[in-house]
């Protein structure tokens, strides 16, 4: 633990080869076998086996759970709890994923200020930004400025933009829409009339 710690200061390392590499980096907390393994940055903490491994400069990144944020190289300012959380994020920054597999295991995960809370949660995420999954499985194929509240979200292709939907086994068909509910929702209501905005042309 802390093998090659240099000047580093205000560091705490647990486990087999945790902040290994660490030459310079203050401020950090790595436990877990491997955690934090190749950083030279501050403020970071991983807790888990090989949490926040191949970090270099990201910084005030949290990984909780083995093998979170893993793959993390200079992302800062994000949050993984869960096993495999932002696994594969290389350079995003401002991600927040709670859940196993969290926007987890695609490739080079590079998007940037994502939120995805539960298990499998956007993990369809990879060079996509501004989006909100939460529920069993939401996001699946991924998106862009989209909000997907609800399990076993069903998106048609991946990719879409602007695309927003909400409740169980809802089945979004395309970008710039809004979906509620599944097949077998009955009514959709409230106390006032649907009201459509003016124009902006």
């Amino acid at each position: 633990a802390m093998l090659f710690n240099g000047v580093g200061a205000d560091n705490t390392a647990v486990g087999s080869d945790a902040l290994r590499v660490n030459v310079l980096g203050t401020g950090n907390t790595a436990v877990g076998s491997s955690a934090l393994y190749t950083n030279v940055a501050n403020g970071n903490t991983a807790v888990g086996q090989t949490a926040l491994y191949a970090n270099t400069s990201g910084i005030y990144n949290v990984a909780v759970g083995a093998e979170a944020l893993e793959d993390n190289s200079t992302g800062v300012d994000n949050t993984a709890v869960g096993a495999f959380a932002l696994w594969n994020n290389t350079v995003g920054v401002n991600n927040t994923a709670v859940g196993f597999q969290a926007i987890g295991v695609n490739a080079a995960v590079t998007g940037d200020y994502n939120t995805a809370v539960g298990y499998q949660a956007g993990i369809g995420i990879t060079n996509q930004n501004y989006n909100t999954a939460i529920g069993f499985q939401a996001g699946l194929a991924g998106a862009t400025n989209s909000t997907l509240v609800g399990a076993a979200i069903v998106q048609n292709a991946a990719g879409y933009t602007n695309a927003t939907a909400l409740g169980y086994g809802t089945v979004l068909d395309g970008s710039n829409r809004v979906r509620l509910g599944n097949n077998a929702v009955t009514s959709i209501g409230g106390y006032a009339g649907w009201t459509t905005l003016p124009s902006d042309a």
